[in-house]
């Protein structure tokens, strides 16, 4: 039985057709990104922009980039906390993270591929997930517009914001735990 007190995820379709600035595509879409957050906190983007192959292709280089050894992801390091190379403390096989800051600019992903390959990559990990990783800033940006843009505030003001941003990319590998398993999460 359906729990009325249960919402269901919000999704947002962010085609093209949704990202032209000043049509009626892009008003709904406007209303309907602030509604959400309002009424959720969040929603499901459903964002055309990033392809299936650039999708596969993403998978591809995290997972080349996860099964790398321990000590190589290590050495991203970072004098943020919780930034850089984290693990589950017991088993960094169950639980991962990986974070590239800027990610919008290709020389600072070349400088964290060079580090995790000091050899060379010929698979294009940078290439890919600079990609990747602009086409996710320039939805976050639409969406910032549209918010800006729903309460009123002044274009100059949304322009100086998103301006102000920079990017920091958090990859994540997560093993599923066996029907047996058990973990406790500390």
């Amino acid at each position: 039985m359906d729990n009325p007190k249960l919402q269901k995820l919000p999704v947002i379709n962010f085609g093209q057709e949704n990202l032209q600035y000043g049509t009626k595509s892009w008003s709904l879409a406007r209303n309907e990104v602030r509604h959400a957050l309002e009424e959720c906190g969040c929603f499901l983007a459903v964002y055309d922009a990033v392809s299936f192959n650039l999708r596969d292709s993403v998978f591809s280089a995290l997972e080349k980039l996860f099964d790398l050894p321990v000590e190589t992801k290590k050495k991203n390091t970072s004098d943020r906390l919780f930034f850089g190379y984290l693990s589950d403390h017991r088993d960094s096989a169950i639980r991962e993270s990986v974070e590239i800051e800027n990610a919008t600019d290709i020389e600072e992903v070349k400088k964290f591929s060079k580090l995790k390959w000091p050899q060379g990559n010929d698979d294009n990990f940078s290439g890919i997930i600079h990609e990747y990783a602009n086409l996710i800033a320039k939805l976050e940006q639409v969406v910032t517009r549209m918010v800006f843009e729903s309460y009123g505030v002044e274009k100059l003001k949304c322009d100086s914001h998103i301006d102000s941003i920079t990017y920091l990319l958090l990859l994540n590998s997560y093993e599923a735990p066996g029907v047996d398993d058990e973990y406790l999460l500390t």
